[in-house]
């Protein structure tokens, strides 16, 4: 993919919605129309980027050139020697959902120590959040194959965790189908603060934080409309 795509796009719209006071929930609103000229950009960047995948493969096939089947430097140990090591992450329900409490999601994030990791908290419902998830998407694969991870957690009221799966595979999204479960005021910021989460109030959707290779986060983006600004931290990072 092009990197002038992604380079190029750097937008900005209203909030999606802000905490509601005590439940430190973002409130969800139905209509965000300064992004409705902006969708049809955000799609063909991703349309760009399978594009050039598909004519680097072919070129690959014709030249002779074998599968990669790895044989680089093994990755840096997840956690030192003096870590305790997260617990399990729980499985997939019925639903395909992956859903966590907020402790399980900043465990989840420790368990990508070694790796640069995008973590997004959106809603499904979040009309900002739909207009940047194709970005989301043409940053993950475009980065395909060096130490970059996504982690995208659907913090949707419990009655709509189960359109997950399908919001992710609308937008051909390769992220774990991650849901947090509603907290108790205070809990979401207690779990992720540590990490560098800074959570202002009001906060908005979708919530980008970027976290560096030891699990501390460098980056963040309160209702994150720049994409632009995002692929250069993750450049940034990954030239470290």
């Amino acid at each position: 993919m092009r990197m002038a795509g992604i380079a190029a796009l750097a937008i900005f719209g209203a909030a999606c919605g802000g905490a509601q006071g005590a439940s430190d929930r973002p409130r969800i609103v139905t209509a965000d129309s300064a992004f409705r000229a902006d969708s049809a950009t955000l799609a063909a960047i991703v349309e760009r980027d399978a594009a050039e995948r598909r004519r680097v493969a072919g070129m690959q096939t014709s030249g002779g050139f074998a599968p990669y089947t790895g044989g680089g430097p093994a990755a840096p140990p997840t956690y030192s020697s003096t870590d305790p090591p997260p617990p399990p992450t729980p499985a997939l329900d019925a639903a395909g959902v992956r859903a966590v409490n907020t402790y399980e999601a900043a465990h989840y994030l420790q368990g990508r120590k070694g790796r640069v990791t995008l973590a997004i908290l959106y809603s499904t419902r979040c009309p900002r959040s739909r207009r940047m998830f194709p970005g989301f998407v043409a940053l993950a694969r475009h980065y395909d194959g060096q130490p970059f991870d996504v982690a995208a957690f659907s913090i949707d009221d419990a009655e709509d965790k189960d359109g997950v799966p399908g919001f992710l595979a609308r937008y051909q999204a390769p992220f774990d189908p991650l849901y947090i479960k509603p907290w108790q005021p205070g809990t979401l910021i207690g779990a992720l603060g540590p990490l560098g989460f800074r959570l202002p109030t009001p906060w908005n959707l979708p919530y980008v934080a970027m976290l560096d290779p030891q699990g501390s986060v460098v980056a963040q983006w309160d209702g994150a409309t720049n994409l632009a600004a995002i692929d250069a931290a993750l450049q940034s990072q990954l030239a470290r």
